[in-house]
């Protein structure tokens, strides 16, 4: 059964529950279509989760108390920051649609919530496997059609194609007798559709640990979009099926042994020299250790910028920050990396967000002696350096998935 028709029979028994869940997930996800109107898109999200919660018995779970201590946080300290946000700005909720999704997703039954995460999951796929073939179009030059598109005002210039892919077009570099391109999916920059599908990646590996064909499509996506962090989540992944490999069966092993051989003389023997020194020029270089640090790493510019803030910010800055969104607001700040919650959240809110990872990628797999899931989940960590989102809907899912499948003998209270 092809894979188009085997989403669409899945579509046909989706139930209003699943639909709404799935929804929320999509309207939450940064396509670059929902660019031009963020504010109701966050807006419609929030309809969505209380449409969610009208359907739900309310619950609190002790578990939910530090997302609800880090929305509460966030939306006070806009209101000390009341002349920067406007009455308006600083009265509407934010945070408030993950709080109720995320309430909401953990009084679920374990197998409802696998099954919303396969229908999203699916979908993602199906909606970024277009830009597969225009990469191959670009690669050989094809010629597809396309129109140049900006986003709400960034400095880029964007190859729209039919508006199901597009590709900055600064990522796009002629080799030979080809032209190499980072895939960005339907998203504004390959970075994130490597963010997405690695965090993704994670989770189909603990909830679908046989399935083939999702993995491949994910690793596909990151590869191709050129990602250093994709390339990072890869290693670790790869040292979580070693590990479970060796303990599991030496057959295993040896396939797994016997796939990276193949791989090898595959890229050497198959693949043309050009693509070989473009991937090498723009990833595996990236990869290499220059001043004691990562060559690829484009987040290490922040650091002077962050250094010259955290000398001139007052007491109260450093503890509290400067407001949800100001960093994109400020054009002394527009930090990409950890700093960014620094700057809006100060140390207390920074601290506050910290728990979640901790909680769920750390303590979880070691209080219930998963340890073996540690690369996995650790890894998903590790993006706060390279991509700061862990207030979105795909992490919060992740979380879930982790905590009724790691989790499932770990008890914690639900107060009626």
């Amino acid at each position: 059964m092809s894979f188009i028709k085997l989403l669409k029979k899945n579509i046909l028994q989706l139930d209003i529950n699943t639909l709404l869940y799935v929804f929320f997930l999509l309207i939450t996800t940064s396509f670059f279509f929902f660019d031009s109107f963020r504010s109701v898109q966050t807006l419609f999200s929030l309809l969505v989760s209380l449409a969610i919660l009208s359907r739900r018995k309310l619950q609190f779970a002790t578990i939910l108390l530090p997302l609800f201590l880090i929305v509460l946080f966030i939306n006070g300290i806009k209101i000390l920051n009341i002349e920067n946000y406007g009455l308006v700005g600083a009265a509407s909720p934010s945070g408030l649609n993950i709080l109720i999704f995320f309430s909401c997703l953990i009084t679920e039954k374990p197998s409802f919530i696998y099954k919303i995460f396969n229908f999203y999951l699916k979908i993602f796929i199906f909606m970024n496997s277009f830009s597969i073939f225009y990469y191959i179009n670009i690669l050989f030059g094809w010629g597809a059609a396309y129109e140049i598109i900006n986003l709400a005002g960034r400095g880029f210039i964007y190859r729209n194609y039919s508006n199901l892919a597009i590709f900055t077009d600064y990522t796009i570099y002629d080799f030979g007798s080809f032209t190499i391109s980072r895939l960005g999916g339907m998203f504004e920059e390959p970075g994130m559709l490597a963010t997405y599908a690695g965090i993704l990646l994670v989770a189909d590996i603990i909830v679908f640990p046989n399935r083939k064909f999702t993995k491949f499509m994910l690793v596909t996506f990151g590869i191709l979009s050129l990602s250093l962090a994709f390339a990072i989540f890869l290693f670790f992944i790869g040292i979580y099926y070693l590990f479970n490999a060796k303990l599991n069966s030496k057959k295993t092993l040896k396939k797994i042994i016997i796939s990276l051989i193949l791989i090898i003389l595959i890229t050497r023997l198959v693949i043309p020299e050009e693509i070989r020194i473009a991937y090498e020029i723009h990833l595996l270089n990236r990869l290499e250790i220059q001043d004691g640090q990562l060559a690829g790493d484009n987040r290490s510019i922040y650091q002077d910028t962050f250094e010259s803030y955290f000398q001139r910010a007052n007491v109260v800055q450093l503890a509290f920050g400067n407001g949800i969104g100001s960093n994109i607001q400020s054009q002394q700040a527009s930090y990409a990396s950890y700093h960014r919650f620094f700057y809006e959240m100060g140390f207390i809110g920074f601290s506050l967000l910290l728990i979640y990872p901790i909680y769920f990628l750390v303590y979880i797999p070691l209080i219930t002696k998963k340890i073996r899931y540690l690369p996995l989940t650790v890894v998903c960590g590790l993006s706060l350096y390279q991509r700061p989102d862990f207030l979105s809907a795909h992490y919060f899912i992740l979380y879930a998935i982790i905590l009724f499948v790691l989790g499932k003998r770990y008890k914690f209270n639900i107060l009626n």
